[in-house]
C-alpha cells in the first residue's frame, strides 16, 4: 500500500525534517519515493526503527508550490481487520521557521 504526505501552506521550504509513525506489527515500510515537489531536492528516508520513518528533504531552492511531497510504500503484515494509525511525530521545517500542523492517515486490512 502507498500513502502520500502531501504540503499545503509551506511555500518557502528549504529543509525538513520529519518522523511518521506506523504500527510495526500490521505495516513493514518498503520504500520511499520523491514525488514532483521533490525534484532537484534530496530525500533521506531512515526505516531501521521499527513503528518509525525519519525523513530529511532539502534542497538549495526554496518550494514555491504546493501537493505531493512524497510517497511512503508499506508490505501489509497485518492480519484482516487490523489497522495501523499513520501519525506525524516530530515535524521541522527550515528548523522551525515554519508553523507546522498535520492530520492522521489510518491504512485498514481488508
Amino acid at each position: 500500500v502507498t500513502v502520500p504526505v502531501t504540503l499545503h501552506g509551506a511555500r518557502g521550504l528549504l529543509g525538513m525534517d520529519l518522523a511518521v509513525s506506523y504500527a510495526a506489527d500490521v505495516l513493514t515500510p518498503v520504500g520511499v519515493e520523491g514525488n514532483n515537489l521533490a525534484q532537484g531536492r534530496t530525500l533521506v528516508a531512515n526505516t531501521s526503527e521499527p513503528g518509525v520513518i525519519r525523513l530529511g528533504l532539502f534542497g538549495a531552492d526554496d518550494l514555491d508550490r504546493e501537493g505531493r511531497l512524497f510517497e511512503i510504500t508499506f508490505q501489509v503484515i497485518g492480519e484482516a481487520g487490523e489497522e495501523s494509525l499513520l501519525h506525524i511525530i516530530e515535524a521541522s521545517i527550515n528548523e522551525g521557521a515554519i508553523p507546522v500542523a498535520s492530520r492522521p492517515g489510518r491504512v485498514r486490512v481488508r
